[in-house]
């Protein structure tokens, strides 16, 4: 008779800093506050403590909403558990978080890469499902899952500012799930008795530096910056940059959460308003200056449920930052509350790539009209995009045509299809996408990569290419198509358009650091589908009334 199956149980592992020795340190102040401790029945052979919150029950939200119309009568409650078992393992503080109970865990006094080196050494390069990816200069995280198991280059790693995150597969030993971020979430035959023992193997794991021999080796192409002297001079400038009337810096989330959100909070704000997003301007409007270092680490933005019953997550303004600055003649980059040294190869391909793509200030288009001024003078609106593109073209109907909305199906794709450009330079072949800056870089980041996605399924596509081309032959005469029909791409240009004002600086017209990155790959990669080259250049934003 075969042998029934050895039960196995789940658990959520964190690994406390080094700096932790006691167990309830590695509790949030309102862990300590708000958690009962839980008595062990029997002792255990290593050091241990369980901590609980009490699960209040609550009307959500949308009870409230379907009391309206149907007597529910506070008959409908939520709640949510959240536990933590505090252990020691190797000298080494650890905690095995249930439910909600990681929202007990200090996340700034964790190893917050501990479940990512965990699962680099327990899975095989050749044997992912899942990748969570952040970009060094966007607040935009990416995560993809693939249909089934397979390799970690599938999942398009190896960008230039991309930071692995998250791994999940499964195990090339005992060929059972597990995922690994901040946290390694893992099954496992070891019981809670033995939890000490699951620490070791785990913290083996993290210490192995097997993964480098293989592709996972991507984990380490961008090092965080550790001597505590330069972190002190980089997060002084920080607070500088941030308080600035042009912060090079966004606020976003630095992890995807997949439970739905409610609303947004800023724990440290004496107002107790409800956001339904939190950007660096809406932070700096509801608390104004943000005055020291320590301000960065104290406030917090909060996630909370739909119903109002729980916070999802919490994390300091400092771990939402996403930006770059210089120092000493460096360039550095602000991560997840991590700072990364950006080589110097890196920025000098950047820099050149800019260089030879830019094109300046495009005297042909006129300066970007202002609608209205705000109150004071100094809060300009501007003219919608789609209307400046109308207003262009009227005045150039016999060199440009216009293709703002104009979208042509991709064969084999649901939905409308693409926008090829915004507009079409008839005697300059280019394909011009144009946008009015606001100088994040995850926004020029995307707008670079639509024009990549276009030109390229332009390229790829015939039926796609044909339908194109039938949209041009309403505005040109037919020597003139099938001329533009024979250079296709070879002799086309793609050219990236942007509305701004010139550097306060050196007068010039740039765009920010990390989009030069950007716009270096999608140089490469559109040249390589053999367009002739691509361009970036510059309207001129009409000028703001100066604050008096």
């Amino acid at each position: 008779m075969a042998a029934a199956p050895r039960k196995k149980f789940k658990y959520s592992i964190h690994l406390a800093a080094l700096g932790v020795t006691k167990l309830t340190d590695f509790l949030t102040e309102n862990g300590k506050n708000a958690g009962t401790e839980i008595p062990l029945r029997n002792p255990l052979n290593f050091k241990c403590r369980l901590f609980s919150k009490p699960v209040v029950l609550t009307t959500p939200s949308w009870a409230k909403v379907l009391d309206n119309h149907f007597s529910v009568n506070n008959g409908i409650k939520s709640g949510s558990a959240a536990a933590v078992i505090l252990f020691e393992s190797d000298n080494r503080v650890m905690a095995c978080t249930y439910g909600h109970g990681h929202t007990m865990i200090d996340s700034e006094k964790r190893e917050n890469d501990f479940g990512l080196l965990v699962a680099a050494n327990s899975l095989s390069d050749t044997n992912v499902k899942l990748v969570e990816k952040a970009n060094l200069g966007s607040i935009i995280r990416d995560a993809t899952q693939a249909a089934g198991i397979t390799n970690l280059q599938e999942f398009n790693v190896d960008r230039a500012l991309s930071l692995v995150r998250k791994l999940s597969g499964n195990s090339k030993d005992t060929k059972s799930s597990l995922s690994g971020s901040s946290s390694i979430t893992l099954t496992s035959e070891i019981e809670i008795s033995k939890l000490d023992k699951l620490g070791e193997l785990l913290l083996e794991l993290y210490k192995s530096k097997d993964y480098s021999n293989s592709a996972f080796a991507i984990i380490d192409k961008i090092k965080p910056v550790t001597d505590t002297n330069v972190v002190a001079d980089l997060d002084s400038d920080l607070l500088d940059n941030i308080n600035s009337d042009q912060p090079d810096f966004e606020l976003g989330a630095p992890e995807i959460e997949i439970e739905p959100i409610g609303f947004i909070t800023i724990s440290g704000s004496l107002k107790r308003t409800h956001y339904a997003d939190v950007t660096l301007d809406v932070l700096l409007e509801d608390i104004g200056q943000i005055k020291t270092v320590d301000d960065l680490h104290r406030l917090k933005i909060v996630t909370h449920s739909i119903d109002g019953t729980h916070i999802i997550k919490k994390w300091t303004v400092h771990q939402g930052l996403v930006g770059s600055l210089r120092l000493n003649n460096i360039r550095y980059a602000l991560n997840e509350g991590k700072w990364y040294a950006i080589e110097e190869q890196l920025k000098e391909s950047a820099n050149s790539a800019f260089k030879k793509a830019s094109e300046g200030l495009d005297k042909t288009f006129h300066a970007w009209p202002i609608l209205s001024r705000g109150k004071r003078g100094n809060s300009p609106t501007y003219q919608r995009e789609e209307d400046y593109l109308i207003e262009f073209q009227n005045a150039h109907k016999n060199d440009y045509v216009l293709l703002d909305q104009v979208m042509f199906p991709v064969p084999g794709t649901a939905g409308r299809g693409i926008e090829s450009c915004d507009l079409f330079d008839i005697k300059r072949k280019k394909l011009i996408h144009l946008k009015k800056s606001g100088r994040r870089s995850s926004v020029i980041s995307h707008f670079l990569a639509q024009g990549m996605n276009s030109a390229k399924l332009l390229r790829s596509y015939d039926d796609t290419r044909e339908k194109f081309f039938k949209h041009l032959s309403k505005h040109v005469d037919e020597i003139c198509l099938e001329e533009l029909k024979d250079s296709f791409p070879s002799e086309w240009t793609v050219e990236f358009k942007f509305a701004d004002e010139p550097s306060k600086r050196t007068g010039d017209y740039t765009i920010p650091f990390f989009s030069r990155i950007s716009l270096d790959e999608t140089k490469r990669e559109i040249e390589a589908l053999g367009y002739k080259k691509v361009v970036v250049s510059f309207v001129r934003l009409s000028q703001q009334a100066k604050k008096q």
